[in-house]
């Protein structure tokens, strides 16, 4: 990731969800704050704001302590469970906004005992549908070139936790609807991108979860639209890899007023998969 960033210069980070294995942690003062994020992303170029959401694991610790840690670290940012961020290119231009959902709350918590067991239902049914309107409310009135949903669970996802039904029936109506550019999510530990149409609109959506476990599993391939699958990466080549070569995997993105290029990349920094994402003020047929 440093190597990377002496390269794109990032403005942020964002991180996923899943941000402490396996039970997140109990206290702003958990010795895993240092331990985890402190002392292992070091790069003075990744010292930029990490915009954070949260995920089953760290739902199984204290998520509230993850919040109030925004007030102790100078680049850790979480100032809610579901929140909304925006910037702008620096000549303002363009503007992208990204809004964070906490789809533990929205969906529930997978099954501690069958880890491959998708969410059943949203443990504060009230308090999920209060957060998917806010999260409409805040869709709809956006007019921003690019936005962005940013999730933990998936919508799509052919890997071992497979495609999140209750998102499927929530959330991509919405993403159409509202002509989201791209979704992106974690918990399945590989790196996966989609393009979900729907007549005439389309939006792309990523799993970027390799960033600690690497997964291969692909034993939910029915659960996605026939051809949205574009790219998947279980790490390393599958031909002359071994499991020393699987190094884990991220992705950058570079934005101008007219694109949004979005790259896969493995852990040595090697360009894996690139998406371009058209400004929604951008004429597709252009």
């Amino acid at each position: 990731m440093g190597v990377i960033a002496e390269t794109v210069r990032p403005d942020f980070i964002l991180s996923l969800g899943d941000n402490f294995y396996s039970s997140g942690v109990q206290t702003v003062d958990d010795i895993r704050f240092r331990e985890t994020f402190e002392k292992v992303f070091t790069h003075p170029l990744l010292s930029v704001p990490w915009y954070i959401i949260a995920g089953n694991h760290d739902h199984r610790g204290n998520v509230q302590a993850q919040i109030d840690y925004t007030q102790a670290s100078k680049r850790w940012y979480f100032p809610d469970f579901n929140y909304v961020k925006a910037v702008s290119l620096p000549d303002g231009t363009a503007e992208l906004t990204m809004v964070f959902i906490d789809t533990v709350l929205l969906c529930g918590i997978t099954d501690m005992y069958f880890p491959g067991q998708a969410p059943i239902n949203a443990e504060d049914e009230e308090l999920a549908d209060e957060i998917w309107s806010w999260l409409e409310a805040q869709l709809q009135q956006s007019r921003s070139e690019y936005l962005l949903v940013v999730g933990h669970y998936p919508v799509l996802s052919v890997g071992y936790h497979g495609t999140t039904l209750c998102l499927v029936q929530r959330l991509r109506p919405l993403l159409f609807q509202y002509n989201v550019s791209a979704y992106l999510a974690g918990h399945d530990h590989n790196l996966q991108h989609f393009t979900d149409s729907k007549g005439p609109n389309s939006v792309e959506h990523f799993v970027i979860g390799a960033g600690a476990l690497l997964n291969t599993n692909r034993r939910n391939n029915h659960s996605v639209p026939v051809g949205s699958l574009k790219y998947f990466w279980p790490g390393g080549d599958s031909a002359d890899s071994t499991s020393s070569d699987r190094t884990g995997g991220f992705a950058y993105a570079i934005m101008d007023n007219q694109r949004l290029n979005i790259t896969l990349v493995d852990g040595r920094g090697k360009d894996l998969h690139q998406v371009t994402v058209a400004s929604r003020n951008v004429d597709p047929q252009r």
